[in-house]
């Protein structure tokens, strides 16, 4: 008989001990309990057995040489706060679009930086913008490094139209990708899907669009007499990394692998395949309220780029939702991307997430089901045609609804917004945003919807921050404990949280057997709004005689912590106003609270 190799033995056992061992505490529930699932549908074992399977194409995720630092920039940020950015640390620089280009880049050595310009749809103009400046510098274009961004699709998307008609853009692409042969370090067509991520796209979403988009793109360069190995040396992508920092880096790593597959279904060599990739944080994970939470959302998302194998990555600075980062902002952000390259020596390790079960099987999911959506976006006339009948923006906005509606009900939390809500704490650098402005009219489709996930509870926050200046103090909510401290104990911590997001103060009473002993100590708060807290057993007799006492002693709205559902009709008729509940939407009802305080009209 042959024995089986010790290594397979072993982790046969360990299997089958950790499987007892699961069983044993779950106490009879299946063990499948333990698997959860993300937007996509992807899913996720609690722990992964053996040995990972091997991806195809491993070779193509890998970074060469760890990243380089690339700060984004907006048309007003001022040249001088870019040249300073360089001297900290960056190594490149991203403007999204190409005005005052000679202003914003007048501290930037064109040899030695590269410089990528954002250019949307106006490829001509941003393209004789650089050349004039490189002229004025005596810079020869063979020395130009970076590349000048052509993303009209992404533009369409975006904004919502474009100056030019579509096949207009596209042929100014072909014309900067032909002109750019003098110039072997310069890129010229840009895959940008961070619009789609800002307005809620889930991950394979995201990847789907990329695929398609990055298909349409090498059609139409082709077209223009770029070969495939050409097509693929003049193109980039850039994608946005949000909170999920496995998932992120199994995006980053699939988007490789797919893209891999699209230029070698296209007859390109192993070196054309490979994916030139930008990564940046999320703009739509930032905070007005409470915005140094953005350091620890910059660092896990930097981590996440810099793992999952970016050439270039963005930290977003923690004020970006305020408006244009303040200097702080943005020194906080180079200074997170410095210490994970320099002391942690991320930037040393080739591949750091291959090997890992979880990461490979997640990036194997996310592959699969990327190539899925891009398939269906090709069947549906591609990428064009899905904007323009509006189905590619339904999509996402399908995903985003729902990803909204988590944040609502408190099972996509925002640290500092939504859940373990401070203080305000005003941040001083930023200025205010500006609003995207309209492109033109050569080409029009339904833009994508931009938008923050705390956006909802900041607009609480802000009402009952607004409220208190006003009146000298916050509006004030009593909890009001009724029964044992083990009745009444764990729904009193849940409400102690739960109304500070929306700006309110928060007392509590000691705790009362008795409902006019509760009731007086209500009255002591002089609280406009209470909170019942006690066991769902002993509402139906506490509710009838203690919710009249409260409104005699000057409550405007009472609430119950918890929603019984035989009992719910039966205490709404006693008098309850709204109902306090694990899992409910928490903007609605705290948005009806400040309503009935008429803390907001």
């Amino acid at each position: 008989m042959t024995s089986e190799p010790r290594s397979d033995r072993t982790s046969a056992a360990w299997t089958a001990a950790w499987r007892e061992l699961a069983t044993r505490e779950l106490k009879g529930a299946p063990i499948e309990r333990l698997t959860s699932r993300t937007g996509e549908g992807l899913t996720i074992e609690p722990v992964y057995f053996g040995e990972p399977t091997s991806l195809p194409g491993r070779e193509l995720l890998l970074a060469r040489g760890g990243w380089t630092i690339c700060p984004e920039y907006a048309g007003s940020t001022r040249g001088d706060a870019i040249a300073e950015d360089l001297r900290r640390g960056a190594g490149a620089v991203w403007l999204n679009g190409g005005e005052r280009l000679g202003e914003r880049l007048a501290g930037v050595d064109l040899r030695r930086t590269p410089v990528f310009v954002a250019a949307g749809a106006d490829a001509r103009g941003v393209r004789g913008s650089l050349v004039k400046l490189a002229d004025e510098r005596g810079v020869a274009i063979a020395e130009l490094r970076g590349g000048i961004g052509c993303d009209p699709i992404g533009e369409l998307a975006r904004c919502g139209s474009i100056a030019l008609t579509i096949n207009d853009a596209l042929a100014a692409m072909v014309e900067a990708a032909v002109w750019a042969r003098e110039a072997p370090a310069l890129r010229t067509a840009l895959v940008d899907v961070g619009a789609y991520h800002d307005a809620g796209a889930t991950a394979a979403d995201q990847l789907g669009v990329m695929l398609a988009t990055g298909v349409a793109y090498l059609r139409a360069l082709n077209d223009g007499g770029c070969v495939v190995a050409e097509a693929s040396r003049r193109m980039m992508f850039a994608a946005a990394v949000g909170r999920d920092v496995f998932a992120e880096i199994a995006k980053l790593r699939a988007a490789r692998l797919c893209w891999a597959r699209v230029v070698a279904a296209c007859g390109g060599d192993a070196e054309a395949q490979r994916m030139w990739l930008h990564a940046r944080g999320s703009w739509r994970e930032r905070t007005v309220v409470n915005p140094w939470t953005g350091l620890l959302r910059g660092t896990g998302e930097t981590f996440a780029a810099a793992v999952g194998g970016a050439d270039t990555i963005a930290t977003v600075a923690m004020d970006a939702a305020i408006g244009e980062p303040g200097e702080l902002g943005r020194r906080m952000a180079i200074n997170t991307q410095v210490l994970l390259a320099e002391e942690s020596r991320l930037g040393h390790v080739t591949d750091p997430a291959g090997g890992s079960g979880y990461v490979e099987a997640l990036t194997d999911q996310l592959a699969r089901a990327a190539w899925a959506r891009f398939q269906a976006i090709e069947a549906e006339g591609g990428m064009l045609e899905g904007l323009r009948s509006g189905r590619i923006q339904s999509m996402v906005e399908a995903a985003g609804k729902a990803q909204l509606q988590a944040v609502a009900t408190g099972r996509l939390p925002v640290v500092g917004v939504s859940r373990f809500a401070a203080p305000a704490e005003p941040m001083a650098g930023a200025t205010t945003e500006r609003a995207p402005e309209k492109i033109g009219e050569g080409e029009a489709v339904r833009p994508l919807v931009r938008e923050r996930l705390a956006e909802a509870f900041e607009a609480l926050r802000l009402a009952g921050d607004a409220h208190a200046v006003q009146r000298g103090a916050p509006e004030t909510v009593a909890l009001v404990a009724v029964g044992t401290p083990e009745q009444w104990r764990g729904r009193v911590e849940f409400c102690r949280a739960y109304f500070g997001v929306a700006g309110l103060a928060v007392v509590e009473t000691e705790g009362a057997e008795d409902v006019e002993e509760a009731a007086r100590q209500f009255a002591a708060t002089r609280a406009r709004a209470a909170v019942i807290c006690s066991a769902d057993a002993l509402y139906p007799a506490v509710v009838p005689a203690l919710v009249p006492m409260l409104r005699a002693a000057g409550t405007s709205v009472v609430l119950l912590a918890g929603r019984p559902k035989e009992q719910a009709a039966a205490l709404q008729a006693a008098g309850i106003d709204l109902f306090v509940q694990l899992g409910g939407d928490a903007v609605v009802l705290l948005g009806e609270l400040l309503t009935r305080l008429e803390v907001r009209r």
